[in-house]
């Protein structure tokens, strides 16, 4: 009888169908063996949240004090990874003494040492997770996928990355000897595959540079256009009246200036007509202007300066 019973539980045992591995559990392991395996962190994954949404939910509200990295696909940008300051601080306190620190991480601005002493740990997870999710849905979602550029803000981000649907998993874990909760996101296309139309890495700096130039020359300027400036007495001001007349002594049609905002001059110019409309004409570069010397400014003779205090407006 005994025989029998144990034939029977062994059968059950070896008929009872495996538990399919979910996503979240997938990405649990992925943060964990990666984190041991690159930099010998040891963490406890507290949580995993999964959203899809588009480019401007990605980049919004981002948090200056975190790590931007772009993620590449065969050369091409697809999509981010974000490293907030504590899991900086876990794994370069783990990487220099061998353990985590239970002071609080130091308040300072990332550096390019600390982006390059973190990327094997995220490298790595990006690797695990393309090999632990196969068979969830998120099959096919990191394979291929690289670390590439550092992006210096949200705005550069954006203008790397396409306007798509996303499919971004935020990643809490804990360092189990302090109370901080590092996290990372990874944002990547929903769809699997390529995407076309994708601009390549190498020309994601030249086309920012493009961007921000056209974005300053594009910029609304304030010109100030200057006929003729005279000194006014103040009870001549305060007595004029509608249809009063201010001679404009030595004003000329090639007198007028356009400055700029606090009296800068930019260019000279000559009154005219255009369409039946008052118009300006600019003249091209402001011939220099001279002024007179301060007293004293000529050395008695003998000297070996000539000439000293001159100013040359132009």
């Amino acid at each position: 009888m005994t025989g029998v019973l144990h034939r029977m539980v062994r059968r059950q045992q070896a008929d009872a169908p495996d538990v399919p591995l979910t996503a979240s559990r997938a990405v649990k392991l992925s943060v964990t063996r990666a984190a041991q395996s690159s930099v010998g962190l040891v963490v406890d994954v507290t949580g995993v949240a999964d959203r899809t949404c588009d480019l401007d939910s990605v980049t919004t509200d981002l948090s200056p004090d975190v790590l931007m990295l772009g993620v590449e696909r065969d050369g091409t940008c697809v999509g981010m990874m974000i490293c907030d300051a504590s899991l900086i601080a876990a794994t370069l306190e783990t990487i220099t003494t061998g353990g985590v620190s239970a002071q609080p991480a130091p308040l300072r601005a990332i550096t390019e040492t600390d982006a390059d002493l973190v990327r094997p740990l995220l490298q790595a997870l990006l690797d695990d997770l393309a090999a632990t999710t196969q068979g969830t849905v998120l099959d096919g979602w990191a394979v291929g996928c690289r670390l590439s550029v550092r992006f210096p803000d949200a705005r550069a981000a954006c203008f790397a990355l396409r306007e798509q649907s996303y499919r971004v998993i935020v990643i809490t874990v804990s360092d189990q000897k302090t109370d901080r909760v590092p996290c990372v996101t990874i944002a990547l296309p929903d769809t699997v595959g390529p995407v076309p139309d994708r601009v390549p890495q190498s020309q994601v700096a030249a086309d920012w540079a493009d961007r921000l130039r056209a974005a300053v020359l594009g910029a609304p300027a304030r010109l100030d256009v200057v006929v003729h400036r005279m000194p006014v007495p103040l009870r001549r001001l305060t007595s004029l009246a509608v249809g009063d007349c201010l001679p404009l002594t030595g004003f000329a049609v090639g007198s007028v200036r356009v400055e700029a905002p606090g009296g800068q001059l930019i260019a000279t110019g000559r009154l005219g007509h255009v369409s039946g409309r008052i118009a300006v004409r600019i003249a091209g570069e402001a011939p220099p202007h001279l002024v007179d010397l301060p007293h004293g400014a000529l050395v008695q003779p003998g000297r070996d300066v000539a000439i000293s205090d001159a100013t040359l407006l132009a």
